[in-house]
């Protein structure tokens, strides 16, 4: 998709090389791997946003102002700090009836984008309303985002989105090329983007199809540039960092870069080879993709050990780890597990169900439509349906460890919250004995349950 949308921007070569930076990118192991699918879908409504925005700028066409809306709506549903791209796309053409002799059209064009982006909304809303739940709906989609925020908001969360962007590989190099590519451009008419004389006259359709146009570059790449400024925004106020977040800015850099790379080649036939700031520039590029590339490549290039399993062995048959065997061996397949910790796919690959329908327990030490946590709809679910197993990680921290002592079971927690998990680890007490160790992991397996250890392979 991404290579579709950018082909009728830049032609083959151009869309084909970027679309290699964006899918590269996106699987990068850091970013794509855990996490759920939220961030995946939302880059098709992101994708489509850029050769949707950079038509606008080129034609003025009104229809795809509605256009816009329905797609930011329909990333503001995935999660409401998906907006970067609609925010963004929505200031250019505002901004652009703004300054447009003709102002008349403003009130029409905000007009537009709001109603175009609150229909969606409504739409999905009707299913809440019909079910008598609207307020669930509203909490989900904002009270809940709000508190998941504040939970963990600070400064240090700040510094550490900042770091992601700006110093780790692979989005640092991205980020670096994008910011540079946007001053340059945006700031290329002696310091300003020349307004007046981008509308001194309407522009005529050969001239809007005329995608070198500095005006139309300008507009676009300020577009792209305040998206992925957003969209840091954006990440820094989730608070969390978790590496699948930093899939959404993914679409807008990749954008970046192949403008960057069509305008290199435009100049590469006007330097003469005698432009030094032409191939210092070009260096630079060059460098910055070299570094995005060793880190990508390196670490997403399968081993020798991988390559020969794939061909030698059959990769559809499903070999558990150490923690799914002990689940598998522990546990009925009409029973269900608890996962304390932010691995549900465990739930998964051993087709044991979850207890509870806090899937990401996290969501436990937050405000709920009932009440200001969840420990009591928690706990009552799994007395109702008591888990054979409950496989803890102790190591990755996301969750405190309830079998801890004292203040350390929960150290950050409110007074509520502590009486909470030491409910929680009552009744893990009286229900539950500690059966084995793994590294990272502890396995409580029901009083009822069957013992067995597993093996030494991985």
């Amino acid at each position: 998709m991404f290579f579709y949308t950018q082909l009728g921007i830049w032609g083959n070569i151009y869309a084909l090389a970027g679309s290699v930076i964006f899918l590269m990118t996106t699987l990068y192991p850091n970013y794509y791997i855990g996490g759920n699918f939220t961030e995946t879908y939302a880059l098709l409504p992101i994708t489509l946003m850029i050769p949707v925005i950079h038509k606008y700028i080129t034609t003025r066409n009104r229809w795809l102002i509605s256009l816009i809306g329905i797609l930011t709506a329909c990333a503001f549903l995935l999660k409401p700090t998906y907006i970067g791209m609609g925010l963004a796309s929505g200031f250019t053409i505002i901004l652009l009836d703004w300054v447009s002799p003709n102002r008349s059209r403003l009130w029409k064009t905000i007009f537009t984008l709001t109603l175009s982006f609150l229909s969606p909304l409504l739409l999905v809303s009707l299913y809440w309303v019909f079910n008598n739940s609207f307020y669930e709906f509203i909490f989900a989609l904002f009270l809940h985002n709000t508190s998941y925020i504040e939970s963990s908001l600070s400064l240090r969360s700040l510094i550490a989105t900042l770091r992601l962007y700006m110093i780790y590989q692979p989005l640092a190099s991205l980020v670096c090329l994008a910011l540079i590519t946007c001053t340059s451009s945006i700031f290329a008419n002696r310091g300003h983007i020349d307004l007046k004389q981008f509308f001194r006259k309407r522009v005529s359709s050969k001239e809007a199809a005329d995608e070198s146009s500095p005006t139309t570059e300008q507009w676009f790449i300020l577009t792209l540039g305040i998206s992925f400024l957003l969209d840091f925004l954006m990440i820094a106020i989730s608070a969390k960092n978790f590496g699948h977040y930093f899939i959404i800015p993914i679409p807008t850099l990749a954008a970046i870069w192949i403008y960057l790379l069509s305008k290199l080649h435009c100049l590469k036939g006007q330097s003469n080879g005698n432009n030094y700031s032409y191939w210092l520039a070009f260096a630079a590029a060059l460098f910055l993709t070299a570094t995005w590339g060793v880190e990508v490549f390196s670490k997403e290039i399968p081993d020798k050990a991988f390559v020969r399993h794939f061909f030698t062995e059959n990769v559809t048959t499903f070999r558990p780890n150490q923690i799914e065997q002990y689940i598998l061996a522990n546990s009925e397949p009409d029973q269900s597990v608890l996962i304390w910790g932010t691995h549900p796919s465990y739930n998964f690959t051993t087709r044991r169900r979850s207890p509870t329908k806090y899937i990401f327990l996290p969501h436990l030490f937050t405000p709920t439509p009932q009440a200001s946590h969840g420990f009591d709809e928690f706990l009552a679910e799994l007395e109702h349906d008591p888990p054979a197993v409950i496989a803890v990680d102790i190591e990755s921290g996301v969750l405190p460890f309830f079998g801890a002592e004292g203040d350390s079971r929960c150290p950050n927690c409110s007074d509520e919250l502590k009486f909470e998990m030491e409910k929680f680890n009552q009744y893990v007490e009286r229900n539950y004995t500690l059966d084995h160790e793994l590294p990272g992991w502890l396995f409580y397996r029901s009083k009822q349950g069957i013992r067995f250890q597993p093996s030494d392979s991985p």
